[in-house]
């Protein structure tokens, strides 16, 4: 019988290379600034940051697989066909990376994406809050979190999951943090996502629920 009822995900560094998206955001977001009216520069560069993420996405809905960190669509695919319930809890904004998972086909697989504009301020990780609404759009009783999988690849992912309740927290050496990073607080530390499948990830579950680890 299957012991994982979730998987949260982290999104910037797990699911996609955001040193890719971010380089090739930068870029199509200064040469919007160039082709605008000089008067209205100032105006632009202060909200650089809302232009950069708006790139990303237009570039990542292009081409979704070119920033896919490898294996993740295999992983997101094999997990929602096998029946497990799955989200996204990110301090990116949800508003865009939403629109990245429809872009990605992921929607059919991914039943909710929580971000840093989804919960009060203050409220991101390392605090538990956006792991708790992602059990809560997953379906999954909060105080079930210990049946489910977090998988991120820094350190505040791991502090998040754990003070949230799971278990089995799974760290990645993917995205702009080094391996080293990722060894706190986390019970599993892989180089790659083509190293984990469902099998992995539900034996992990049943191996964790019959021990105590602080």
């Amino acid at each position: 019988m299957d012991k994982l009822k979730g998987v949260i995900w982290d999104w910037d560094g797990t699911i996609v290379n955001e040193r890719v998206g971010l380089v090739d955001g930068l870029g199509r977001a200064f040469r919007n600034i160039l082709n605008t009216n000089i008067f209205e520069v100032g105006e632009k560069i202060a909200q650089i940051e809302d232009n950069v993420r708006e790139a990303m996405c237009r570039n990542f809905g292009e081409d979704p697989d070119k920033y896919l960190i490898p294996g993740a669509r295999v992983l997101i695919e094999s997990i929602g066909e096998a029946g497990i319930a799955q989200s996204i809890g990110t301090n990116n904004l949800a508003k865009y990376v939403s629109r990245m998972v429809v872009s990605a086909g992921f929607d059919r697989y991914i039943n909710t994406v929580v971000g840093c504009d989804s919960v009060p301020k203050g409220k991101r990780k390392p605090d538990p809050e956006i792991f708790y609404m992602c059990a809560d759009g997953m379906g999954i009783l909060r105080s079930d979190l210990n049946s489910c999988v977090v998988i991120g690849n820094t350190v505040t992912d791991m502090v998040a999951a754990k003070e949230a309740g799971v278990n089995v927290r799974v760290a990645l050496d993917t995205g702009f943090y080094g391996f080293a990073q990722n060894l706190r607080d986390a019970t599993n530390v892989y180089s790659e996502l083509k190293d984990i499948d469902v099998e992995l990830l539900n034996g992990l579950v049943g191996l964790y629920q019959t021990k105590v680890y602080f």
